[in-house]
């Protein structure tokens, strides 16, 4: 720890050395990263505290571009080259369910703090709003004439913008 900064130097470290980091979340209590390396879809779950990997999980077939997490961390879900969403379990560490309805890769996400719906963005340029309980979608649309690269829900979730041109949709939509 540097005294001055309040910072920390230490590097978390993947077995394999030639894979690159191609998407990050920390849990909102600091105590976990959720972290995608390479082209393999592997979710690796890090222990702040132990400084190593708490476990992994399995499910994409193509690199993971987005993680989005829950408050509570007990809900990730990352979206992928292979053009599926996939929403993962984390206390029971299992995948509770894949979504498929993007044509291309993803690149945005969002859960609501309910748990109950989750918003992602293509290179497809469509938004789609899923019902995580569900399993299916409550609304597609193209919204953009470029990738969707980014999705942000209002403070009381009523309504989200989302980029590169910015879009203001409400999400009862």
């Amino acid at each position: 720890m540097d005294a001055g900064s309040g910072t920390s130097n230490t590097n978390l470290r993947q077995n394999n050395k030639n894979s690159s980091v191609s998407a990050l979340c920390f849990s909102h209590n600091k105590n976990y990263i959720a972290c995608a390396y390479g082209d393999k879809g592997q979710l690796i779950i890090w222990d702040l505290n132990s400084r190593s990997i708490d476990f992994t999980l399995n499910g994409h077939n193509s690199t993971i571009y987005t993680i989005a997490a829950s408050e509570d961390f007990s809900l990730i879900a990352t979206g992928s080259n292979d053009k599926k969403v996939i929403v993962w379990d984390i206390n029971q560490r299992r995948k509770r369910c894949a979504l498929e309805g993007h044509s291309e890769a993803v690149f945005s996400l969002k859960i609501t703090r309910d748990l109950k719906t989750l918003i992602s963005g293509s290179a497809d340029e469509t938004i789609i709003i899923w019902s995580i309980e569900q399993r299916n979608q409550i609304y597609y649309k193209k919204e953009h004439v470029f990738y969707v690269y980014s999705i942000y829900l209002s403070p009381n979730e009523e309504n989200f913008v989302s980029g590169p041109l910015i879009k203001l949709l409400n999400i009862g939509t």
